[in-house]
């Protein structure tokens, strides 16, 4: 019981920040709404001095309704995963992302289309990518059987995203796509040491698993090599043994 409400809490715990995350988006886009203002001016503008403040506030814009609904459910289940199962890394990892993603966007993204005019990047979609690219490269990295369970998990619900990685639409922002992935990617590798790890077992020390794999190696001989000097030495002095007959006479006749 006391297990239970352990990991109930933990669960508890993980849920606060996607659920706080994705009501600010929300918020943000009532607003918009409410009000009748259009805050895409604050969105991410490359390569312009202009749109650096952009690498903050894009992930916090979207162009619709329906692009938030979309990427509702992903950042929420993504970021619980993060908090759930790497609870020591998380900050560190989604503060690294957000920014890391956002700059890297500013650097190589489009910022005019082939008519010449302005392409302004907005959207958390970016983060999607980053943290299905940590979960599902530091349970590869950390070569751990539950910590792969949810990279494959995370093959089967995102497995589709790859596409958003391709030039295949002029109004999808692949360029945060490319970003956010690599810097999620690069995340699983810096932490793959940190955090949750995979459980050795005893016989899985260093020295066992050097022998074993000298073990397998072909003309591998577990004993030294023998050689004239260690010959020598394993060799015993021999011990002469001297017998003694003592024979007594016997004085009666064998009778035939």
């Amino acid at each position: 019981m006391q297990t239970t409400n352990t990991e109930r809490k933990h669960f508890l715990d993980s849920i606060i920040f996607p659920t706080l995350f994705l009501a600010l988006l929300w918020l943000i886009k009532g607003i918009e709404i409410f009000f009748h203002i259009d805050l895409s001016p604050y969105s991410l503008y490359p390569k312009h001095i202009s749109g650096l403040p952009g690498i903050i506030t894009s992930p916090l814009l979207h162009g619709s309704i329906g692009h938030l609904a979309a990427n509702s459910i992903p950042i929420w289940v993504l970021a619980t995963g993060i908090f759930y199962f790497y609870r020591e890394l998380a900050w560190r990892v989604i503060i690294i992302t957000y920014l890391m993603s956002g700059l890297w966007t500013w650097i190589i993204g489009r910022s005019e289309d082939e008519l010449g005019f302005s392409v302004h990047h907005l959207g958390a979609s970016g983060l999607i990518y980053a943290w299905a690219f940590f979960l599902f490269f530091s349970g590869v990295f950390r070569r751990s059987v539950q910590l792969s369970a949810i990279s494959f998990l995370i093959i089967f619900l995102y497995g589709s995203i790859v596409w958003g990685l391709l030039p295949l639409e002029k109004t999808v922002s692949f360029e945060s796509h490319i970003c956010g992935a690599l810097s999620g990617l690069l995340c699983a590798f810096f932490y793959r040491k940190e955090g949750p790890q995979r459980k050795k077992y005893h016989w899985e020390d260093e020295d066992d698993t050097e022998n074993q794999e000298a073990y397998w190696m072909p003309g591998y001989n577990p004993e030294p090599p023998i050689t004239e000097e260690s010959k020598e030495e394993s060799q015993e002095p021999e011990q002469s043994i001297k017998v003694l007959y003592h024979f007594k006479k016997d004085d009666s006749q064998a009778i035939e």
